[in-house]
């Protein structure tokens, strides 16, 4: 009971930040400058763990990045290793999965609206309880076996595939599907895909920021849920399904 409703509290929040980044952008230009600035620091010192910039402090071309526990470096990110002894390729591999876990969902939200059942979309669900889970600090450390969980959730997603053109449903944006899968390769992409690239992608920090805390809300759902599943519990409605949702948005 604990568990499932920290997990729809915490759902609730990563879907209402999920939600607000298309709507920061056209705030933006109504909201003055130095208002936005007093509530950007505001939010910075209450979070910084998660959403301090400190750019001075981070190197031009670091190894890795990763700020997702308060362990983190000078509380702004683990550039070389991290202080948890995370290593850069397994912090790359990581945010390569993280990425998959945003394709794998888009794929789940499309094969949804054409009509899958529950049964049908268990694969998909434990797959990305499980991905999401082993992204968490302190869980997982073999940027080998992330690989693998990665690899897995292709097979996750070819059948997502079939099953939404069987279906006769629409399939998400083909530019989510261009992702590497070799061991080697999969380090320099996750680089590509991680915090910082983001942020530059993004060119906006409001809407960076939203992302940046809907992703952490959506790893704690997935956590809790994950947990709720090794007890035999999986909610498709309630949980499963606007999970995705959430996961989906975060890629776009």
């Amino acid at each position: 009971m604990i568990g499932r409703l920290a997990t729809s509290t915490g759902l609730r929040a990563a879907t209402r930040a999920a939600s607000a980044m298309g709507a920061s952008r056209s705030a933006a230009a109504v909201v003055s400058p130095s208002f936005r600035s007093m509530a950007l620091r505001s939010i910075v010192s209450s979070t910084s763990p998660l959403l301090s910039d400190a750019a001075a402090a981070i190197p031009d071309d670091p190894a890795m990045f990763c700020r997702q526990c308060e362990q983190a470096r000078d509380n702004v990110g683990c550039s070389t290793v991290g202080v948890c002894g995370k290593t850069p390729e397994a912090s790359n591999a990581q945010d390569a999965l993280i990425h998959f876990i945003k394709i794998v969902s888009s794929w789940c939200v499309s094969a949804r609206e054409a009509g899958a059942t529950a049964e049908e979309m268990k694969a998909a669900n434990v797959w990305t309880l499980q991905a999401a889970f082993a992204t968490l600090t302190n869980v997982n450390f073999s940027e080998v076996r992330i690989a693998y969980i990665t690899q897995d959730g292709l097979k996750v997603k070819d059948d997502l595939e079939k099953l939404v053109t069987a279906k006769g449903g629409t399939p998400p944006d083909a530019a989510l599907d261009n992702l590497p899968l070799s061991f080697h390769e999969l380090e320099e992409y996750g680089k590509s895909v991680g915090v910082l690239a983001r942020k530059a992608k993004m060119g906006h920090d409001d809407a960076y920021a939203l992302n940046e805390l809907a992703t952490a809300g959506a790893k704690g759902v997935s956590a809790y849920a994950a947990h709720a599943h090794q007890l035999g519990f999986m909610d498709e409605d309630n949980i499963m399904a606007p999970l995705h949702e959430v996961w989906a948005k975060l890629a776009s």
